[in-house]
C-alpha cells in the first residue's frame, strides 16, 4: 500500500510549480521526497534526458551524482538500460552484478549496493529516476506502484513548469514591447521638436536611421533618448 506521506509530499512538489520555482528546485524536491518516503532508499537522483549530455541532473548526495556521471561515461548501468527500454530496471547487488561490471565497481566503491531505476515520458524528454541503497536487495520491483506514482506527479509538475515558463516568456515579451513603444514615442517627440516635423516624418527618420545603421528601431530610439538626456552638449549632435 502506498504511504499517505508519499502522496502528501508529491502533492507539495506540484504546488511548487505554481510559484516561480525553477525546474532544478522542483526536481530536487522530487528526489528528496523519494529518499525520505521510499522504504529502503538511502539516496536518489533524477535526470531530465533530452539528448546527450543530460539536460538536467540532480541528486541527494554528491557521491550519487558521481555514480550517475560514471554510468553515463562508461555507457552502461541500470539507468541507461531503463532509458533505452523506458521501463523499471532492478540491480539487486552491485557486488554480484555480471551485467554492468564497470558501473557496479564504481558504485561499490561509493558504498552503493543496490539500485532501482525507472524511466518515463515527460513533456520535454525522458525522466530518469534512480533509487540507491547501501545494502543489497533493499530496492525491488515491488516498489513499482510508488515509482509509478512519483512518475505521475513528476509529469504533472513538468507540465506546470512548461506552462509557467511560457507565461513568463510571454509576459517578458509584452513588457519589452511596451517599453520599446514608450521609448520610440519619446524619440519621435525629440525629433519632432528638433526638426519641426510631424509624428510620421519623425518615425520615418527613425526608421531610416535604423536601416542605415542596421540597428533595431527600439535601440536607435533608446540611443537618441540617452543622447538628449546627456545634456545640452549632446543636443547639437542630433542626426
Amino acid at each position: 500500500m502506498i504511504a499517505p506521506r508519499l502522496v502528501h509530499e508529491l502533492a507539495a512538489v506540484v504546488d511548487l510549480t505554481h510559484t516561480d520555482s525553477s525546474a532544478e528546485v522542483v526536481y530536487n524536491r522530487v528526489v528528496e521526497t523519494a529518499r525520505r518516503t521510499i522504504p529502503g532508499c538511502d539516496g536518489a537522483s533524477f535526470v531530465l534526458w533530452c539528448a546527450e549530455p543530460p539536460r538536467l541532473h540532480v541528486a541527494t548526495h554528491p557521491d550519487i551524482a558521481q555514480i550517475d556521471e560514471a554510468q553515463f561515461q562508461v555507457r552502461e548501468g541500470p539507468g541507461l538500460t531503463a532509458l533505452r527500454q523506458c521501463a523499471l530496471v532492478e540491480l539487486p547487488d552491485t557486488l554480484r552484478d555480471p551485467e554492468w561490471p564497470a558501473y557496479s565497481t564504481f558504485a561499490v566503491h561509493r558504498g552503493v549496493r543496490c539500485c532501482l531505476a525507472t524511466a518515463f515520458e515527460l513533456p520535454d524528454g525522458l525522466g530518469l529516476l534512480q533509487l540507491y541503497a547501501t545494502a543489497p536487495g533493499r530496492l525491488t520491483a515491488e516498489l513499482e506502484p510508488e515509482l509509478a506514482l512519483i512518475a505521475r506527479y513528476t509529469r504533472a509538475a513538468a507540465r506546470n513548469i512548461r506552462v509557467y515558463s511560457r507565461a513568463q516568456a510571454q509576459a517578458q515579451q509584452m513588457r519589452a514591447a511596451r517599453e520599446s513603444s514608450v521609448v520610440i514615442e519619446e524619440a519621435k517627440g525629440i525629433l519632432m521638436h528638433a526638426y519641426g516635423c510631424d509624428a510620421d516624418a519623425a518615425f520615418d527618420r527613425l526608421r531610416r536611421m535604423s536601416q542605415q545603421g542596421q540597428v533595431k528601431l527600439a535601440t536607435v530610439a533608446q540611443m537618441l533618448v540617452r543622447q538628449v538626456s546627456a545634456g545640452p552638449a549632446a543636443d547639437g549632435a542630433l542626426p
